[in-house]
This record gives structure tokens, C-alpha cells and sequence, in this order.
């Protein structure tokens, strides 16, 4: 264990840490208000996002971080077989969340989220599935590629099916994104990606069909989403959460109202401290604050990216690329959500919004890259010490040539010499 420790990223460790430890703050300040009118402790929301970090974290450094790379194409394999059922059964049974069907509710435990867990599994499915080496023959190539574009296919119509479209387009990116950066032949990537994209638009043209001719299939509040111009004007209705988001940023001017200041999340704000708890931190924190956050998320891309840099392992270097297209996807889709630039699609921020299956999912994944990362530090090191010895074989050969042609300068007479 002290091993690992040693050998993990601390920078990516500290980021990640640092990246939780605000949002944790932050989640006690947005949500104090709702858990008081809730009846409940001001400190609820925060309480359970803190207990499930702490499990997450604790159950992936003690199993996961035991868990060797070269092993991960089985594990794989369960997990999405297990993971593709559950979310099958949230269609038939699941607690419905704003219109989307995507939940199933466990004692104890609480509610869980199955497509969020779904992320991280094909993330690591993929890589071990397409991170193969490229000299793989084409047939092999197309196999797998086809496998991988059937299933992603799947689970990515069961997510639409449950009304959770924010999910359905992340995972769709994911998978694209992943397969168009794998060592696949370019010629297989075009034939696939003409497969894949008939697939998608034949796809879009069925839901469109049906959205237009199923009554309740999407609720007219959610269409009315997509009508991004003047929120502050259909106030009243459907923009309200983005009005309301402007005024929190409004409010927050250079440096912000305070900690714990914000006027916003007095029920103003709907879901100020999940989806929009960005608005939050700006209306709190300021400009300068809303820049830290991002700044840590830049510092957080890096890292991941020179671990995918450095590696040699094709499957772990995909595998880390998946990382940087899901944690970048729910960034980019959440705060163009909240600013109003695109419509609302229910993407939590990454370490900053309330839910326990996110930030579950996103301690996971970034096991694996810790784990890809103490792999190729501890190959590195055993390479370095062999590089060490031949240094030193070297440079002893060296030295012993050296003292036998002094000993045949210094004995001419050609006596055999029996010591160093």
C-alpha cells in the first residue's frame, strides 16, 4: 500500500481533493435553505456527499487501486453486463427525477443513478476493447469495433428511453470521442462512423416521429427548453432557473457576497445546489472564485493528459482520454446550461454538484488513472535500475580492459595475469 501511495500523482491527487473539499462547501451553502424547509438538518445535503466521498475513496484505494491494468478487459466485461441490466430494469421500475426515469431507490442507501456508473464502465470497456496495438490485424479490428458500436448503441437508446437526455448525449460523446482517438485502421473508422452516424440520424428521425405524435412523451415544459432566447422574459415559466442563474452571477460582481451570502438560493434558484450551484459559487465567490474553480479543472485535464502522454499501453492511454472527454463534456455542457447558451439538460458540474452516483462515478475513474499512473511509474523505475546495472557492467568492462593493457605494457614477456 505504501508503494501506491508513493507512486500515485500527487498533483492529481491534490487536485482532485481540493476540487471535492469546495464543492463540499459549496453544496452546504446552496442547500442549507432547501434542507430547512425540507425539515431537515441545514447540513443534510452536505453530510450524505460527504459520507459517500469518503466511501468511495475508501473502497477504491482498498479494491480498486489492486486492481493491475493488464486485468481490467474481465472486470470490464462484468461490470458492463451487470451495468446494461440495471439499466434495463430502471425502464420498467426507477423514481422519476424531473421528468426522467433513471433512478431506483435502495434502503439505506437512498436513490442511485445506473447510467451514471455506466460512464466509467465504457470508458474502460472501450479502452481495452480498441487500445489494442495497431499492427492488430483488421479483422480483429473490425470485430471489436463492431461490438463496441452495438453496444454503446444500446445502452445509449435504453438512457433515451428513460427521459435523461443530458446523460445520452455525454455517453454518446464519450464513446464517439474514443473511438475516433483509438489505434483503429482510418479506414475502419470512416466505415464505422458511416454506420454508426446512419445509425444516429435514423435514430434522431424515429424520436422525432414519436415526440410529435406520442402525447406526453416529453412534457411541454421540456420542449419549451430549447427556446434559449430571453429567459427573463417567460420568467413566469420556463425561464426562471436561467433568469434567476443571471442574477446570481449578476450579483456576484469581483469578489462576491461572502460564504453563505447568497440571495439566490432562497428558493429563487431551482436546484441551486445540483445542477446550478455554478451561479452559486459565482453570486458567492465572485469572479475570482468562478475563475479558481476553473483553473483547478484546467490543472485537473493536465494532469490526466500527461499520464496519457506518458504511458505506453495503448488501451491506458484511451482509457485516460475517455477520462478528459468525461470530465470536459460535463463541464463545457454545464455551464453553457446555466449561462443559457445551449438548453437545460440536467448535467451535474463535475465536483461541485450535489449527487452521490456522480461523484461516485468520478472517484472511480480517476482510481483507474491513478492506477494506469503507479503502473507506468513502477515500469519506469524497474527500467531506470536496469538501465543502472548496465551502466555499471559497462564501466566495469571498461576498467578491466584498461588494467590488462597496462599488465601487457608492464610485462612483455606475455605471463598470463590470474588477478583483477
Amino acid at each position: 500500500m505504501k508503494d501506491k501511495i508513493k507512486n500515485i500523482d500527487k498533483k492529481l491527487f491534490l487536485t482532485t481533493v481540493v476540487l471535492f473539499g469546495f464543492g463540499l462547501i459549496m453544496i452546504f451553502s446552496a442547500s442549507s435553505v432547501t434542507a430547512y424547509f425540507q425539515e431537515v438538518s441545514p447540513s443534510y445535503y452536505f453530510t450524505r456527499q460527504l459520507v459517500i466521498i469518503l466511501i468511495s475513496f475508501l473502497v477504491c484505494v482498498i479494491f480498486g487501486m489492486q486492481i493491475k491494468t493488464k486485468n481490467y478487459k474481465g472486470y470490464a466485461w462484468i461490470a458492463l453486463i451487470v451495468i446494461t441490466c440495471i439499466v434495463f430494469a430502471t425502464l420498467i421500475y426507477s423514481v422519476a427525477f424531473n421528468g426522467a426515469k433513471g433512478w431506483i431507490e435502495l434502503p439505506v442507501i437512498g436513490t442511485i443513478q445506473p447510467s451514471e456508473f455506466a460512464k466509467p464502465i465504457i470508458i474502460v470497456w472501450i479502452g481495452t476493447m480498441l487500445g489494442f496495438s495497431k499492427d492488430k490485424e483488421l479483422k480483429n479490428q473490425v470485430r471489436n469495433s463492431l461490438v463496441v458500436l452495438i453496444v454503446s448503441a444500446l445502452i445509449f437508446f435504453m438512457i433515451v428511453l428513460q427521459k435523461d437526455y443530458g446523460t445520452a448525449i455525454i455517453f454518446f460523446i464519450i464513446c464517439a470521442v474514443m473511438f475516433f482517438t483509438s489505434p483503429v485502421d482510418k479506414i475502419i473508422k470512416k466505415k464505422i462512423g458511416l454506420i454508426g452516424g446512419t445509425a444516429g440520424a435514423f435514430m434522431i428521425i424515429v424520436l422525432t416521429i414519436i415526440i410529435l405524435n406520442v402525447p406526453g412523451f416529453i412534457d411541454s415544459d421540456k420542449l419549451d427548453r430549447f427556446n434559449i432566447k430571453s429567459p427573463c422574459e417567460r420568467y413566469l415559466t420556463t425561464g426562471n432557473q436561467i433568469c434567476n442563474g443571471y442574477i446570481a452571477i449578476n450579483n456576484g460582481g469581483l469578489l462576491g457576497k461572502g460564504f453563505g451570502n447568497s440571495t439566490q438560493k432562497y428558493l429563487y434558484l431551482p436546484e441551486a445546489h445540483t445542477d446550478f450551484i455554478y451561479p452559486i459559487i459565482v453570486e458567492e465567490t465572485g469572479i475570482v472564485g468562478a475563475t479558481f474553480v476553473l483553473f483547478l479543472y484546467f490543472l485537473l485535464i493536465c494532469r490526466i493528459l500527461s499520464i496519457a502522454k506518458k504511458t505506453t499501453n495503448n488501451a491506458n492511454r484511451l482509457i485516460c482520454y475517455g477520462t478528459i472527454t468525461y470530465i470536459l463534456s460535463h463541464i463545457i455542457i454545464n455551464l453553457l446550461g446555466v449561462t443559457g447558451v445551449i438548453p437545460l439538460t440536467g448535467v451535474p458540474l463535475p465536483f461541485m454538484s450535489y449527487g452521490g452516483s456522480f461523484a461516485a462515478s468520478l472517484i472511480v475513474i480517476l482510481t483507474v488513472v491513478q492506477r494506469i499512473n503507479y503502473e507506468e511509474n513502477k515500469n519506469n523505475s524497474g527500467s531506470h535500475d536496469g538501465m543502472l546495472f548496465v551502466v555499471v557492467l559497462r564501466f566495469a568492462c571498461r576498467m578491466r580492459k584498461r588494467k590488462d593493457r597496462q599488465w601487457k605494457v608492464s610485462n612483455p614477456d606475455g605471463r598470463k595475469r590470474f588477478f583483477l
